[in-house]
């Protein structure tokens, strides 16, 4: 996993500073995101990879099982503090996930990892989540991109990302074809409250 954590990026890693940008820039779109690209029934199972702090625990319908996953034991124990009662949350690295261990989701969602991930480390991710999705299963994974037409903003705070692997939209797609059967891409540029660009794919397994 590639990523800055000095500098003024190491603030970061303080779960409550990281929390508070989060809410800061993008609290706005994440019913959103749920209702129109995760779109969990209740029943279902949620597997979030890469977690943070857990927040978009709270915006899933009534009676989703959820299940988070983070590397930062500091992101972890505010997610347990906090949404404790919504979830189970793990800390494990992406590289010591047993994801059989975690059970059968119907999606997992990775939102802000795999810009974070080189292009095996992101291909291992999409082929251990397409080996243990139930049939018919998804996975949706939101990541900053690059786009020739980005708001010299967008493109100024896409470059100090501490995700050291963001792609064009085109390059997260073509990385997930190699594994999935299906996969749907969407481009956003309205999800943050400042000039910022998103690619978002939906893989799917066959049912």
């Amino acid at each position: 996993m590639a990523q800055i954590t000095t500098g003024l990026r190491a603030i970061l890693s303080d779960a409550r500073v990281y929390q508070w940008l989060q809410d800061l820039l993008g609290k706005h779109s994440r019913q959103h995101l749920i209702d129109r690209y995760v779109r969990p029934s209740p029943g279902q199972l949620l597997l979030d990879v890469g977690c943070g702090t857990g927040e978009i625990s709270r915006y899933l319908p009534e009676g989703v099982r959820y299940i988070g996953v983070d590397m930062s034991s500091k992101y972890i124990d505010q997610a347990k503090a906090r949404h404790g009662d919504r979830g189970r949350f793990v800390c494990s690295s992406l590289s010591d996930v047993d994801f059989r261990q975690l059970a059968s989701p119907d999606i997992i969602l990775a939102k802000g990892l795999l810009h974070h991930l080189d292009d095996d480390e992101a291909i291992e991710l999409f082929r251990q989540a397409a080996a243990v999705l139930r049939p018919g299963g998804r996975m949706v994974t939101i990541d900053p991109c690059i786009v020739p037409t980005a708001h010299p903003v967008a493109r100024w705070i896409i470059a100090h990302d501490r995700g050291q692997n963001v792609r064009s939209p085109q390059e997260y797609a073509a990385l997930a074809k190699q594994v999935f059967e299906s996969v749907h891409l969407s481009q956003r540029n309205d999800l943050l409250r400042l000039p910022y660009n998103h690619a978002i794919l939906e893989c799917g397994v066959a049912s």
